[in-house]
């Protein structure tokens, strides 16, 4: 597989069968809410989220801007991730039936390896 880190999926907590996901490069996955689709990024930063229909689908970038490249978080109504507003870092949200981004929020210190959404999406968890 030529070196690439690629997507696999397969079931928990006793493994079954190994599925490839992604047919290109791609790291930190997180399935969508909705199960339909999967988020990942690549190797560098610059290089946003892309997401993929599953099982198959062809990737699309929906992000093209990220601090860190685990920093992102599907949701019922969008994918939430943390990008770089001016000087200091906020947290954003691209809805997924508009495709708009808005910022959510703005952090006064740098976020590090970690973020996730509560099941009932009302409390957000992040490392500072």
């Amino acid at each position: 597989m030529n070196g690439q880190k690629k997507l696999w999926k397969t079931s928990y907590p006793v493994p079954g069968n190994f599925l490839l996901v992604t047919a290109g490069p791609a790291e930190f996955g997180r399935e969508a809410v909705d199960g339909k689709s999967v988020y990942f990024t690549l190797r560098n930063e610059g290089e946003g989220i892309w997401q993929q229909p599953l099982p198959d689908g062809t990737p699309r970038q929906v992000v093209d801007r990220l601090y860190l490249r685990n920093l992102f978080a599907p949701s019922k109504e969008g994918l939430y991730y943390i990008a770089r507003s001016g000087f200091a870092f906020g947290l954003f949200m691209v809805g997924h039936t508009t495709g708009k981004t808005r910022q959510v929020t703005a952090f006064s210190n740098p976020l590090f390896w970690g973020l996730d959404l509560s099941p009932d999406e009302r409390t957000l968890f992040y490392s500072q």
